[in-house]
């Protein structure tokens, strides 16, 4: 092991025992709570992973109680609990994912057929539609390019999902490692442009959840380029 993959574990594992060491005495008792605990428990130094890429519900402090409790091996709940708990709330995540993803779909779609109408709209034949607020005079970006960009991704209720101004600094992005609509879009720019892509779930995510992005969730892109990157 790594001499900063260890700094890291220490970090941590002094984290979860100054946090619970000296308990409060709130226990789980929703599923959520529950289930979050079970995920610290079962993965512990992963609970981050788990939470940002499968579980975005999970709550830190029980998650954090979770593996605190499984470096004690002092756990609330028996193994076969524990496997009943997160056995329904999957079930209970995954309903609830399905109707989400339904819904989303019908809402993109009823967005995307009112938004095609709007004069300053235009729609490519794979459906992505977007508008120019400003055409640049570079060369435009071909499929096997990096671009460096500014970009705003919005979802349909309004929250920003990211954003790379927030950050303050440009990314850069292969144009053969992003989401269909987004690279169609960028290829459709001459550089010095800055465009706003309305992107169907198919062109994204589809009906896959990634972190804070549901199911067949429309996509709003604001994007700035700047330059193709070697």
């Amino acid at each position: 092991m790594s001499k900063k993959i260890l700094a890291v574990a220490l970090v941590l594992a002094i984290a979860v025992t100054c946090a619970f060491a000296a308990n409060d005495g709130t226990m789980p008792k929703t599923l959520v709570e529950k289930f979050s605990y079970c995920l610290g428990y079962y993965t512990q130094n992963y609970f981050y992973v788990y939470q940002a890429y499968y579980y975005p519900e999970a709550q830190e402090y029980f998650g954090l109680l979770g593996m605190y409790d499984a470096s004690t091996q002092n756990p609330l709940f028996t193994e076969a609990e524990m496997d009943k708990i997160i056995a329904e709330y999957q079930a209970d995540y995954e309903a609830r994912l399905t109707k989400a993803a339904k819904e989303n779909l019908a809402e993109a779609e009823s967005f995307l057929a009112s938004n095609a109408k709007e004069k300053d709209i235009t729609v490519t034949k794979s459906g992505l539609q977007y508008k120019v607020v400003k055409q640049g005079k570079g060369a435009y970006p071909k499929a096997t390019d990096k671009v460096e960009l500014d970009y705003k991704l919005t979802l349909l209720d309004g929250t920003v999902a990211d954003s790379s101004y927030a950050r303050g600094e440009h990314s850069v992005f292969g144009m053969n490692e992003v989401i269909k609509g987004f690279s169609e879009g960028v290829q459709l720019m001459p550089i010095g442009s800055h465009y706003i892509f309305y992107i169907h779930p198919d062109l994204a995510y589809g009906d896959a959840n990634i972190g804070n992005i549901a199911p067949n969730s429309l996509l709003i892109f604001e994007v700035e380029t700047y330059k193709i990157s070697q």
